[in-house]
């Protein structure tokens, strides 16, 4: 009783697990060959070989694929279509796991495995050369050129029987095109279906096909050895899809189309490159939202930047004229309003950057201190009016007798001008001082009141001191020109004397 449980659950655990494995995806695959009864047949083809047969995301598509389908549908057939690595294809068919094989072309090898269909596609292996070299144009014009080949397939054997030909073993097409086109091949040879797509995938430019095909095949759908029922169903399919015209509107479907095999990766990349597109479209909105949000802002600013930019110009303007009139109010703290020389005050800031500028240079400087004589009875009998023209008259009179540029005169106060002489030692200060008393003399500007004759005339003063002088005697240089000065007007005025001459 037992051992009569034990071979139930045996049979029933049977049961389930083949019924687990033909639920399972792929259940087709592993059951097809093994299991003759089911109607499910699996035919397998080369991947390798778009746009006749490859893989479209997980699904295999191409003319071979659709012509089969169409094949299957007119003969009654039930079939799934697997894309595969070709060896392993080859090995699934070995194993009885799968029904038949695509695209193959029959050879007495092969022969003696397979029993092969009616024609299943027209195969032109052609000659893909640089578009320019229009020479290469049939297999005679290869002697003695270097042509790509793949390591197995028929362009491999159909070259060994042309000797002359340099066969190189290429990784692939893609790779084969640009080797043409770096010239480290020649040519390629390869059927002309799955060329003209390799060339469109590579990207390569300036390569094109010999019109004259090097040699044509015929490929077949390849069956078990005496399956004989599949192979006459095979063959029905294809005399029907030539006869009703759908063989030709697949391959006028499949002609002159640009194929791009799309697969798991190349379809989540689209799907990336939609996702960025979509946001990108948001964002270019956004951006131009912004722009405009920008453009209006630049545009304020640009008001505003144009207004300070005319307010700073008037700004530049007023702050030029305050520095003239700074300038001016400067100048007019150092000018005598009445004779328009310097006054005390610019005489006194000079006289330091003189005594400073003797010390460095090693030179002399001379001081004329100079008054004019009895300009008080002066004033009391012709006028202040008077006054003032005789004041202006003597600053230009001495201001016309200094040769030099570095010579300037002051007017110190009332009838008092002095006078700086840099580079210049007491003889040559007393010399100029006597060319300003006769120059004064000559002017006959009247002074009927003077106790020294009838014309205006000043007394002078002259004091000097070289780079040597101590301190001492460098701030009394004035008080040695006005003691110079004092002795002169006390000694019958209207003449010089030297500060050096004075009695002790």
């Amino acid at each position: 009783m037992q051992k009569l449980m034990t071979r139930k659950y045996l049979s029933l655990a049977l049961t389930a697990l083949i019924l687990v494995v033909t639920l399972l995806p792929g259940s087709s695959l592993l059951l097809a060959g093994t299991n003759k009864q089911s109607d499910r047949l699996i035919f397998a083809g080369n991947k390798e070989l778009a746009p006749l047969i490859f893989t479209q995301g997980e699904k295999p598509a191409g003319l071979v694929v659709d012509i089969v389908r169409a094949v299957a549908q007119h003969a009654g057939l039930d079939i799934e279509i697997l894309a595969r690595n070709w060896d392993e294809a080859q090995r699934l068919m070995r194993a009885g796991k799968i029904d038949a094989l695509l695209q193959i072309n029959p050879s007495s090898d092969r022969e003696q495995l397979y029993d092969f269909s009616e024609p299943l596609l027209m195969s032109e292996f052609a000659i893909f050369r640089k578009s320019q070299r229009v020479a290469i144009q049939n297999i005679h014009s290869l002697s003695g050129l270097v042509v790509g080949v793949e390591k197995k397939g028929y362009p491999r054997t159909l070259l060994h029987n042309y000797p002359e030909v340099v066969m190189q073993t290429i990784p692939g097409w893609q790779q084969g095109f640009q080797a043409i086109k770096d010239g480290d091949i020649d040519a390629l040879v390869v059927d002309r279906w799955v060329g003209k797509y390799q060339l469109f995938l590579s990207g390569v430019q300036g390569i094109s096909d010999a019109p004259e095909p090097v040699d044509v095949q015929f490929s077949s759908i390849a069956v078990t050895k005496g399956n004989d029922e599949l192979l006459d169903k095979i063959n029905l399919g294809l005399r029907l899809i030539a006869q009703d015209g759908t063989r030709k509107s697949i391959e006028e479907k499949w002609s002159g189309k640009e194929i791009v095999t799309l697969s798991k990766e190349t379809l989540h990349l689209y799907w990336v490159i939609g996702i960025v597109s979509a946001i990108a479209s948001i964002a270019s909105f956004f951006v131009l939202i912004f722009a405009n949000r920008v453009k209006k802002i630049n545009k304020t600013l640009l008001k505003r930047e144009k207004s300070l930019a005319s307010e700073i110009e008037k700004r530049k303007e007023i702050e030029k004229k305050l520095r003239i009139a700074n300038h001016a109010l400067h100048n007019l703290s150092e000018i005598d309003s009445l004779t328009g020389l310097w006054n005390r005050r610019k005489y006194e800031n000079e006289l330091k950057k003189q005594i400073l500028s003797t010390r460095k240079s090693e030179t002399d400087l001379c001081l004329l201190v100079a008054d004019i004589d009895y300009f008080k009875a002066y004033n009391d009998h012709y006028g202040h009016e008077q006054g003032d023209n005789a004041l202006r008259a003597i600053a230009k009179i001495i201001k016309r007798s200094l040769k030099r540029n570095t010579d300037t005169v002051f007017r110190y106060g009332g009838e008092e001008f002095v006078v700086l002489l840099p580079y210049t030692d007491e003889d040559g200060g007393y010399n100029i001082a006597n060319n300003i008393i006769n120059n004064i003399c000559q002017s006959n500007i009247e002074h009927n009141y003077s106790k020294i004759g009838n014309k205006l005339t000043v007394s002078i003063g002259v004091a000097s001191i070289h780079s040597t002088s101590s301190t001492k005697d460098m701030s009394l240089l004035f008080k040695n020109a006005d003691d110079a000065l004092y002795h002169a007007k006390n000694n019958g005025k209207n003449h010089a004397q030297r500060h050096t001459f004075l009695p002790k």
